[in-house]
């Protein structure tokens, strides 16, 4: 009966986890999000509240890349809240982090989004 119940110890402890790690995931894209307005990249707090504002004159390169092309470096800011699919690499041309990850629902759309923005008011 020991190896029993130290056999559902384990099995409630990684269901635990699986559970904590999922709200975790879930609960990221809930709590911070992103969008382009008033002629920037904007990370929004609750989908509401801009926490960071990039404006767009200031990004030299915007691409869709995957998780393994960005490799472990220092020097990005990393501020993505899905852990799968594509990201966006934004490059900055200035600044202490001049890279900035994020990672939209649908990153051609965010990129496109970004390009119509700079088009319809060029700098």
């Amino acid at each position: 009966m020991g190896n029993w119940a130290m056999k559902s110890n384990l099995f409630i402890a990684v269901l635990g986890a699986a559970l904590v790690s999922c709200a975790v995931v879930f609960g990221l894209r809930v709590l911070y999000g992103y969008r382009v307005e008033n002629r920037a990249v904007e990370i929004v707090l609750l989908h509401v509240l801009p926490v960071y504002r990039l404006p767009i004159d200031d990004i030299e390169l915007i691409q869709k890349v995957s998780w393994s092309d960005l490799g472990i470096g220092g020097g990005t800011l990393r501020l993505g809240n899905r852990f799968a699919g594509q990201c966006v690499l934004i490059q900055k041309r200035n600044g202490w982090f001049r890279r900035i990850v994020i990672t939209p629902h649908d990153a051609d759309g965010f990129i496109s989004q970004v390009a119509t923005s700079r088009q319809s008011h060029p700098a």
